[in-house]
C-alpha cells in the first residue's frame, strides 16, 4: 500500500508537471510497473511485466484513475 502510493503521488506530480503533448520516460523495476499497471490501467489482464516491456499511461488512463479515486473517497 505504501508503494502504491508513492507510485500514484509520482505519476500525479507528471501529469500536473507536464503537458498532453510532452512524452516522459520513466524506467523501473517489476514492482512499481505492476503497481501502475495495477492502480492506472483498467482491466489490466497481466499484472507481471515481461522483461524490457513497455506500459504507457496516458490521459485517460489518469482521467479513469482520478474518476476511481473521486467515487472512493465520496
Amino acid at each position: 500500500q505504501d508503494v502504491d502510493k508513492r507510485v500514484c503521488n509520482f505519476v500525479e506530480e507528471l501529469f500536473e508537471k507536464y503537458q498532453d503533448n510532452e512524452k516522459i520516460l520513466v524506467v523501473a523495476h517489476a514492482g512499481i510497473i505492476r503497481s501502475i499497471k495495477r492502480i492506472f490501467i483498467e482491466n489490466s489482464k497481466k499484472l507481471m511485466p515481461d522483461n524490457l516491456g513497455t506500459v504507457m499511461i496516458d490521459n485517460l488512463n489518469y482521467k479513469y484513475y482520478k474518476m476511481k479515486m473521486d467515487s472512493e473517497n465520496n
